[in-house]
């Protein structure tokens, strides 16, 4: 459903389904390993964490909170320009705007630099 794909960690949100979740994520690193790894080696972790979505307002924190995650992490600036998420796909069905989750660096004289 929703996806961003950070050099040291990632957010996922699937569907279920008919499996269980830790079936689910199995077969998906399985096959995510495969495309880019191949014989050599793993790129997940052992473990993981889950959340079962409990009502609509849980579903768009959470879209949010994966999408906003590139910015967080002062990848970059919007959400739009980090291209290893569902983020566009979310644009391009309506459900953002392009400029949701914008940070701008704004410096104002007199302002202290961080």
């Amino acid at each position: 459903f929703a996806f961003v794909f950070i050099s040291n960690h990632t957010h996922i949100m699937i569907y279920q389904g008919n499996q269980t979740y830790s079936e689910s994520v199995r077969k998906f690193k399985r096959k995510m390993n495969k495309v880019y790894v191949g014989n050599r080696g793993t790129i997940w972790q052992p473990r993981f964490w889950e959340h079962l979505i409990r009502d609509e307002d849980d579903l768009f924190h959470h879209t949010d909170y994966i999408h906003f995650n590139p910015v967080k992490h002062k990848i970059v600036n919007r959400p739009i320009d980090y291209p290893y998420s569902s983020f566009k796909q979310f644009v391009s069905e309506g459900r953002y705007t392009e400029d949701w989750g914008e940070v701008s660096d704004i410096n104002c004289a007199g302002e202290p630099q961080s």
